[in-house]
């Protein structure tokens, strides 16, 4: 029998009250956020552009058709592939270009800023001193393959002609099996924009390395590490660039048109050829620094809490001595009753989270994992007492379904290993649409291009020495920071956060610690990327030996660190700023060592646009 008085009791009420304002939101948001609504897809952007690409005033390109090469390959249509892909690609770039011959090669170039060799095998003794002349006039040639190693008639004439032309000690066509990829360095003209810290599958039929003092770019493997291991990336160089004289050369020991499958490989490798061109016709080649001054790589050092989990507070007293951050991804399971460690944590950097459970995500279904990760969430709330922003998926296992919830769980990061093309790094948007709605959270995926502490060596880490491991650790985060990446040290709590093992990381934090390195936190790297997607610089009102630098932040918060490198015309030394417009600081540092000056700029508040004009000085 029902209780009339309890229908009409202020409990009732409150209780209908509590239905209506909290219970049906949250039943309305609970489809929403687990994105049941409409269809969910991700996508991956693409990597930021370098900042002004704009062609030297009057320059003109001239791209050779060798007809001395085309009877010697006598392929017909696909050396006329090279030629063609060069031609689209400057007219995408609106720089105004000729179709030479071998006739004209030999004759008045004048007219021409940079001339451009694709896979031009066959060259006479004429054209070579043609184009020598040529660089000693102050121009520029950017050369493909084996260019100029046979003669007008087919015949073999060795290597000293590309020796010459870029200053490399010797040149070798090896037989090395597919895939073939090309790794560049950070810090160049040529791998300005999309091409830092990345790597390229190419399909050329026949690869050249060369043996140089210096190179832009090396054949390497999937992970960006030297194809040969037992010799240094300087034995194994893919991409050369030279100062010759008053020219300047660019070499690719492989075919333009040769990045594999399109997509993001086209994308960096057209950038590449693009800067090739602006840097050679002493053009102006400039990019946001992939990390805030004074740094040019980046180091996380992160911890998955899972078995053994009270040796995690090793790892943090050793971190906060050396004060040091790290990100520790905690499983929910063996933490729950470790408040004391997870503060702990918390006081020594950065807690994330490794799932509830150690059990793979991809077993779920996207709205198990959602309510998984909002779980988790709620559980390193109530024991930190921060909200996490970060996920580390168990086993670096993750799909579509792991992005969905990611992003209805509101999710700032993810990490995971080895994949991509980049040791920068990426951001990835998930969309949701349903007819005419749409909304979207972007995601930062940072990626481990190494190996962790579990693969140091076939039986795990039992039994290795700690100078080995970091000897081992050393050599691996050498690589990504030399190329100006992002290196991510991945420990496990019954790894190298082990009594026995936890002193490596003192001698990893001094090796680390030399002043062009950013340690921080996972979260912090999230958040400086996106803010750093979020600036537009414009380059624009040239004139001679000056141009206006228009500078935005639509970032949500003040940005800081912020730094420009550019990569002027030769003879150039050094440079001067001055603020037009806005209420900021900037100055100029000269960066002889890699032939650049780097535009250091102050706090840029949010939604503020900012002018400078940048002057070079002799």
């Amino acid at each position: 029998m029902v209780d009339l008085k309890f229908l009409r009791s202020p409990e009732l009420k409150r209780l209908v009250l509590f239905f209506f304002l909290v219970g049906v939101p949250a039943g309305m948001l609970f489809p929403y956020e687990s994105f049941l609504l409409g269809a969910v897809e991700s996508k991956e952007l693409a990597p930021l552009p370098a900042v002004d690409l704009a062609p030297p005033q009057g320059i003109r390109v001239a791209i050779l058709r060798s007809e001395a090469t085309a009877r010697f390959l006598a392929t017909g249509e696909p050396y006329e592939a090279h030629i063609a892909y060069w031609n689209e690609l400057l007219g995408s770039l609106r720089i105004p270009r000729d179709i030479i011959s071998d006739e004209q090669l030999e004759g008045e170039l004048s007219a021409y800023q940079v001339i451009v060799l694709p896979s031009a095998v066959c060259l006479s003794a004429r054209q070579k001193n043609n184009l020598s002349a040529f660089l000693r006039a102050g121009k520029g040639v950017v050369a493909t393959w084996a260019t100029g190693t046979r003669d007008e008639r087919g015949a073999w004439k060795d290597w000293d002609f590309l020796r010459e032309l870029t200053g490399a000690v010797a040149f070798e066509l090896k037989e090395r099996p597919a895939p073939w990829y090309v790794s560049f360095y950070g810090g160049t003209p040529l791998s300005a924009g999309p091409g830092a810290a990345a790597r390229v599958q190419v399909t050329s039929p026949e690869r050249v390395e060369a043996t140089a003092l210096q190179v832009d770019a090396y054949w390497s493997d999937f992970t960006l590490f030297p194809m040969d291991p037992k010799l240094p990336e300087t034995y194994l160089g893919a991409v050369l660039r030279r100062q010759r004289e008053n020219g300047r050369v660019v070499w690719l020991g492989f075919q333009e048109n040769a990045a594999a499958g399109g997509g993001q490989d086209k994308l960096i490798l057209d950038a590449v050829l693009a800067n090739a061109i602006h840097w050679a016709g002493q053009g102006l080649v400039a990019e946001v620094n992939p990390w805030p001054a004074p740094y040019d790589s980046a180091v996380v050092i992160a911890l998955n809490v899972e078995d053994r989990s009270e040796n995690a507070r090793y790892a943090a007293q050793r971190l906060l001595r050396r004060q040091a951050p790290g990100t520790f991804y905690c499983t929910g399971a063996y933490v729950r009753e470790s408040g004391y460690l997870m503060r702990t944590l918390n006081y020594a950097g950065e807690v994330a989270s490794h799932g509830e459970t150690h059990e793979p995500f991809t077993r779920a279904s996207a709205n198990e994992q959602l309510l998984s990760l909002w779980q988790s969430r709620v559980t390193l709330w109530r024991l930190s007492g921060r909200w996490v922003s970060g996920f580390h998926p168990p086993n670096d296992i993750y799909d579509q379904g792991t992005l969905r919830a990611l992003a209805g769980a509101r999710f700032h990061y993810y990490q995971v290993g080895p994949e991509g093309n980049s040791a920068l790094p990426h951001r990835v948007r998930v969309v949701q649409r349903m007819e005419r709605f749409e909304r979207g959270r972007e995601l930062v995926r940072l990626t481990r291009m190494t190996s962790d502490d579990r693969s140091l060596s076939p039986l795990g880490i039992t039994g290795l020495e700690p100078d080995w491991i970091v000897q081992r650790i050393g050599f691996d985060s050498g690589i990504i920071r030399a190329l100006g990446g992002l290196y991510i040290l991945s420990m496990h709590s019954y790894g190298l956060s082990s009594p026995e093992f936890v002193d490596v990381l003192t001698s990893l934090i001094e090796l680390w610690r030399d002043g062009s390195t950013w340690l921080t936190t996972a979260g912090e790297v999230a958040v400086w990327w996106q803010s750093r997607a979020r600036l537009s610089v414009l380059a624009t009102d040239w004139r001679e030996n000056a141009f206006l630098l228009t500078v935005r932040s639509a970032s949500s918060e003040a940005l800081e660190g912020v730094v420009l490198n550019l990569y002027p015309p030769a003879g150039v030394q050094a440079g001067e700023v001055v603020l037009r417009s806005g209420n900021a600081t900037g100055r100029i540092e000269p960066d002889p060592e890699r032939a650049r000056l780097r535009v250091i700029l102050g706090r840029l508040e949010p939604g503020r646009t900012y002018q400078f004009e940048v002057k070079f000085l002799p």
